[in-house]
């Protein structure tokens, strides 16, 4: 007579759980994949209604000086790096000391799911030239510093109660961007800035736990 061993619980539970962290796992990958791609979409949006208000306001789609601007490209460059560093270095210290920095940043991790390497470059990316493109280049130079830093904000503005800092941080954050541009003459340095800041910090967020 065959002998069929009953088997364990644990060789029963185990596949259960592992597969259940499977579909987790694959939740948060096409969370990702769809945050990812609606930046894309939204970005491309902002950039294209800002060449188009460029054009029309400037006569050229990109004007030669938002490309060169008043000092050397390694200058606006070293500008936007020591920039971007900065805001890291003390997005790093209030997420330290203070809890609802850290909440922010995990309700954040949990609304994004899990971004993988070339998705924080693209994000970072898109959006670093989607916005400085249209609040920089677009609409600084008509509404001026502070009131289109102010906007800057509120296209920030949190889904949860728990971010309501959040826009007050990015208008700050726009104000810096909006001075380098005016500094350099140039959407080189405020890009980097931008692009630095959000890859640095999405990869910060995306390891919370």
């Amino acid at each position: 007579m065959l002998n069929i061993a009953k088997p364990e619980s644990n060789d029963i539970t185990e596949p259960a759980s592992g597969t259940e962290e499977e579909i987790q796992a694959s939740v948060r990958f096409h969370k990702a994949r769809i945050f990812c791609m609606l930046v894309v979409i939204f970005q491309s949006v902002c950039s294209a209604i800002a060449i188009l208000f460029i054009w029309y306001r400037e006569g050229t789609p990109l004007p030669y000086s938002y490309i060169f601007g008043n000092i050397s490209i390694v200058q606006q460059l070293g500008l936007g790096i020591l920039g971007g560093l900065t805001i890291v270095v003390l997005s790093i210290i209030a997420s330290y000391c203070f809890e609802i920095v850290r909440k922010t940043e995990k309700e954040l991790h949990i609304l994004l799911g899990h971004l993988k390497r070339k998705h924080i470059i693209c994000v970072a990316l898109y959006s670093a030239i989607g916005e400085e493109l249209l609040f920089r280049g677009g609409i600084q130079p008509w509404l001026g510093l502070l009131p289109t830093s102010i906007l800057f904000g509120l296209l920030h503005w949190p889904p949860s109660k728990t971010m309501i800092f959040y826009p007050f941080t990015a208008a700050l954050i726009g104000m810096l961007l909006g001075s380098l541009f005016i500094y350099t003459g140039s959407l080189i340095a405020p890009i980097t800035m931008h692009f630095l800041i959000n890859a640095i910090n999405l990869h910060r967020i995306n390891r919370t736990r």
